[in-house]
């Protein structure tokens, strides 16, 4: 019985994985897009905006 149970969660597991992938994929595309907006508008060398921009990107 043990085995029956890992097998299906594994199985479980695998598909939720799948399911994220196909999600965060196009999502991440999205986010590097955003983030070389980003870049552009602020200033390289200051930390305040950069943590503000990755606080902005990660909305």
């Amino acid at each position: 019985m043990p085995q029956m149970e890992t097998a299906s969660w594994f199985y479980v597991m695998s598909c939720v994985w799948g399911l994220t992938i196909l999600v965060i994929m196009p999502e991440t595309e999205r986010r590097k897009e955003r983030i070389n907006q980003a870049l552009k508008k602020t200033p390289k060398n200051s930390t305040e905006s950069k943590a503000h921009f990755w606080m902005w990107s990660w909305r």
